[in-house]
């Protein structure tokens, strides 16, 4: 929750965590959302895994490796 100055506009950002992979453990804390306000961070929360997140199964991991490789 965040109170800022009525008519002062806000604006959010999610930043994940770097490298990010699956599996993912609901709960688990997977970045941050930023508040910003003319251009200065106004607050930020964690940003939280609503759901279990698998690991892909075998070949779409390798179809992955390859869209990632030919930049997709």
């Amino acid at each position: 929750m965040l109170t800022v100055p009525r008519g002062q506009q806000v604006q959010t950002s999610v930043e994940l965590t770097p490298g990010l992979e699956a599996p993912v453990a609901k709960g688990a804390v997977i970045g941050k959302v930023v508040a910003t306000s003319n251009g200065k961070p106004v607050g930020q929360a964690p940003l939280v895994a609503q759901a279990e997140v698998e690991r892909a199964g075998l070949l779409l991991r390798m179809w992955q490796h390859m869209a990632r490789l030919f930049g997709k």
